[in-house]
């Protein structure tokens, strides 16, 4: 049943069994239920190799069980808003309105910098971060009835500490994949497929760009960075708008990347596509 529900091979899951890593479920009606937060880690980790999944399910043990009431409020809050407003709508929608939701509640103005590590300690979030395997893992969210919340930041990963990083608390990387992850346990975290991310193939689609767009709108909202745009004169050649997305990285502290984002999508708002150009300015964006 192990390896049914959390998609392993049957050896493999005989292994993690014996090694006491994970525990079998007790029946059919607790593998359906999918309320494992270890077995949800194996599921996402399931293509890695054996003393990989071994690590992650190592990472997510490190997280003590706690009570976290302010997230547990806000997550509350966010999933009825969105449930209520957005249930319809595309998940980089529903990703932007939570994260437009956040800001309010939290009472960030939409043109303060977001801080969002204590966000994070004020939710009552764990965070820990140091290298680990593979290196495509970014960060681990994990929310359950005996570990966390908490998010683990991969210091292995490029996107986490880069040449010119010093350390997590000032890589603009960090920043952008916590956002990334406090989205999943706002909206995620008491569901299947949910609070462990580990590698994109095997989250959702849908789950991904949602969270992916939450980072975006609570780091820098669109309006936000059309407004800038506008200011600029609204620029459409490559010098100027490596100005304004540097421009843009200084006062939010966001990557080039979510800040040519940004641009783009703002512009879209005036019918004005800057794709290509912004494509030279944030290469692999």
């Amino acid at each position: 049943m192990l390896a049914w529900s959390a998609g392993l091979d049957r050896t493999l899951a005989a292994t993690l069994i014996e090694e006491g890593a994970l525990e079998a479920p007790r029946d059919f009606e607790d593998a359906a239920n999918d309320n494992d937060e270890l077995r949800i880690a194996a599921r996402m980790a399931g293509a890695l190799p054996l003393d990989q999944i071994r690590e992650i399910i190592g990472l997510a043990r490190q997280f003590a069980a706690n009570r976290a009431g302010g997230l547990r409020e806000l997550s509350k809050l966010c999933f009825d808003h969105i449930s209520e407003e957005f249930g319809r709508a595309a998940p980089f929608q529903q990703g932007e309105a939570a994260a437009r939701f956040v800001r309010e509640r939290l009472e960030i103005p939409a043109d303060q910098c977001v801080q969002v590590f204590e966000i994070i300690a004020g939710l009552g979030i764990e965070l820990r971060h140091a290298t680990a395997e593979p290196p495509t893992l970014d960060g681990l969210a994990i929310w359950g009835d005996r570990y966390g919340p908490g998010v683990f930041l991969n210091e292995s990963s490029g996107r986490i500490l880069r040449h010119e990083d010093q350390n997590v608390a000032t890589s603009l990387g960090a920043r952008v994949t916590l956002a990334h992850e406090l989205c999943h346990l706002l909206l995620d975290g008491g569901h299947a497929l949910s609070a462990i991310e580990v590698l994109k193939a095997r989250m959702p689609a849908g789950v991904e760009q949602r969270a992916k767009s939450f980072a975006g709108e609570l780091l820098l909202p669109t309006e936000t960075a059309g407004r800038h745009w506008s200011e600029a004169g609204r620029p459409s050649n490559r010098t100027e708008l490596d100005v304004l997305v540097q421009k843009l990285v200084d006062m939010f502290l966001v990557t080039r990347s979510v800040a040519a984002w940004k641009v783009e999508h703002a512009a879209r708002t005036y019918n004005v596509d800057l794709g290509v150009v912004l494509d030279a300015v944030a290469p692999r964006r």
